[in-house]
């Protein structure tokens, strides 16, 4: 993944060592509820988002960036979420729906 232009030198450091402690997070948006699931195996609260802990039952393939005007394509993978949960995605056209996926790094405090 490039750096995606960042400048901050605080920012570019903690993505240059050789230990990080980082997470994925993830949103998605079906209808008019939002969903936002962390990889960590805690909450990472966002501004006024809170990330639901999923650890290890959270995954996705890579993202391939190319300079085509395309959609890229992902597949999120999910497991030990709430029953009800599933059966309002079920309900909801899910496929082809956005999601956003961003990386977050931890500094040691």
């Amino acid at each position: 993944m490039t750096n995606r232009n960042i400048t901050n030198p605080d920012q570019l450091e903690a993505m240059g060592r050789s230990a990080q402690r980082c997470a994925d997070l993830v949103e998605l948006t079906l209808g008019t509820t939002n969903f936002y699931f962390t990889n960590a195996a805690f909450t990472v609260l966002v501004g006024a988002k809170s990330y639901l802990p999923l650890g290890d039952f959270m995954g996705f393939t890579d993202v391939e960036e190319t300079s085509d005007l395309a959609i890229a394509s992902v597949t999120l993978t999910l497991s030990g979420i709430d029953p009800l949960t599933v059966g309002q995605w079920l309900a909801d056209d899910y496929i082809d729906k956005p999601i956003k996926i961003f990386r977050v790094y931890f500094d040691e405090n």
